[in-house]
Formats: C-alpha cells, sequence, structure tokens
C-alpha cells in the first residue's frame, strides 16, 4: 500500500503502475498540445500542467523506495 502526498491511498503496485500511467500519458499529450496554441499565456499554462504531470509521476515512483 502506498500514500502519496496529497494523501491518495494505492492499494497496490498495480493501481499505482496505473496511476504513473496516466500521469506519463497526460504529460506526453500535453506537450503535443502545447504547439497547438498561439496565445502565450495559454501555452504557459499547458507547459505548467505539463510538468506538474511529470513531477507527479516521479513522486509516485519515488514511493516505491520508501515502502519495505
Amino acid at each position: 500500500m502506498y500514500t502519496d502526498k496529497k494523501g491518495h491511498v494505492y492499494e497496490s503496485d498495480d493501481d499505482l503502475d496505473s496511476a504513473i500511467s496516466w500521469l506519463e500519458q497526460d504529460a506526453a499529450y500535453l506537450r503535443a498540445q502545447i504547439e497547438k496554441y498561439n496565445d502565450r499565456a495559454v501555452k504557459q499554462a499547458v507547459s505548467d500542467n505539463t510538468k506538474h504531470s511529470a513531477e507527479y509521476a516521479d513522486h509516485l515512483r519515488s514511493l516505491r523506495s520508501t515502502v519495505k
């Protein structure tokens, strides 16, 4: 069982893997979307969301090393 920094609980390795996969796919999708926008503020917001998804995926990966 894993608990992330926001208090979300992942009951199994599969649950954690699914969350990581979703975040990685989200980040990839958002990276592809950035170039579709002309507005600088929108590009920045999408870029920020991409960064947050990637960072959270890294955080979830780090949970594995904290559980024995």
